[in-house]
């Protein structure tokens, strides 16, 4: 089982890549939380990169087989990380983006840009509910996140610049300024429904940890630590609440 699952939540280019890298860098921070034996592990978030070339070449014909492709490989991080009774893992956990924020912002809007059909967008969802239950659902504890650090960037001007520099050394496809606007606007409606969208998939709510993102952080060189600061006071209190 996973001692404890926190998600890094937001829209392309909110930062999520550079916060789980920095967190990796400065494991230390993380030590009150784990034993001698145990690890802090971060798990990335897998891309198929044909599959995403089709994606943004053709969303209309090719959403479902990239929304499919990262769907299979969210699943399975959590299967990694809740073990078995051979392979008992009781390690920290930071994932880059989960199961359900997914499904519930970029799936969803791909759906009602018209991307997916009703059929296949139900589909999708249903194969997340056999993860789920294939996960556990009578041992959450074990698999589940406990938190949700949701980098925020409200100006979606922000994130269509922050694409734009990076496009311009990886080569990567275009992105609209709508589509971001489009995605925040789904993150802004997952949560603030997060209990009973969780509900809706038969599992627990995790807490959510809001974090303004749209500081540089290159430009400002305490940012990264101020932000992990905020989430180890988080996960203290969550450590330390009554159960």
């Amino acid at each position: 089982m996973a001692k404890f699952i926190t998600l890094i939540a937001g829209n392309i280019c909110a930062g999520k890549t550079n916060k789980v890298q920095y967190i990796e860098q400065h494991q230390t921070h993380f030590q009150e939380f784990l034993t001698q034996k145990e690890l802090l592990r971060i798990v990335p978030e897998y891309i198929d990169p044909p599959a995403r070339k089709a994606f943004y070449r053709n969303r209309q014909e090719n959403s479902i087989f990239f929304e499919y492709s990262c769907l299979v490989h969210r699943i399975a991080r959590h299967l990694d990380a809740r073990g078995d009774a051979s392979e008992p893992d009781d390690n920290l956990y930071f994932f880059d983006r989960g199961i359900i924020e997914a499904a519930e912002t970029f799936t969803k809007n791909s759906y009602e840009e018209g991307c997916l059909t009703i059929s296949q967008f139900n589909q999708y969802k249903d194969i997340i509910k056999m993860g789920l239950d294939s996960l556990g659902k009578n041992h959450q504890q074990l698999w589940l996140e406990q938190l949700i650090v949701y980098l925020e960037v409200k100006d979606p001007a922000i994130l269509q610049e922050r694409y734009t520099q990076r496009r311009a050394q990886t080569n990567e496809e275009s992105i609209p300024l709508d589509y971001f606007k489009r995605i925040n606007d789904q993150y802004h409606h997952f949560f603030e429904n997060i209990n009973s969208i969780y509900g809706s998939y038969g599992v627990n709510p995790p807490q959510v940890l809001q974090l303004d993102a749209s500081i540089n952080g290159i430009r400002n060189s305490t940012y990264h630590q101020k932000t992990i600061d905020q989430i180890i006071e988080k996960m203290r209190e969550m450590k330390n609440a009554p159960t």
